[in-house]
């Protein structure tokens, strides 16, 4: 599934022309609905716990932990000022990309 703040008609003819519409069974949501709307509802319709979000904001972050849904921080292109130590201190796993998170948790 994909939860986006980019609006939501737009994202979908993206990944429509990209061929990558049939990657996201659970559908591919954004605005006009927010994160927390979207999460609310579809985890209850279509998406079974557990879940696992992969975002790059503090506002992803809130969405998940709402919904009490893991968590792992995308930082490779976030905009948050400091992740570092954000992450440190709230204990939120975080990985520079998706390349990186087929090596997430090797070491334990």
């Amino acid at each position: 599934m994909i939860v986006s703040g980019g609006d939501q008609s737009e994202l979908r003819e993206i990944f429509k022309l990209r061929g990558l519409s049939d990657m996201f069974d659970g559908g591919i949501f954004g605005s006009p609905d927010t994160k927390d709307k979207i999460l609310a509802r579809e985890l209850v319709g279509i998406t079974s716990k557990p879940a696992l979000f992969l975002g790059d904001s503090k506002y992803d972050y809130q969405a998940a932990i709402s919904q009490k849904i893991d968590f792992i921080f995308l930082w490779g292109m976030t905009e948050v000022i400091e992740h570092e130590s954000w992450c440190h201190a709230e204990g939120i796993p975080a990985v520079k990309d998706l390349c990186k998170l087929a090596e997430f948790g090797a070491d334990k």
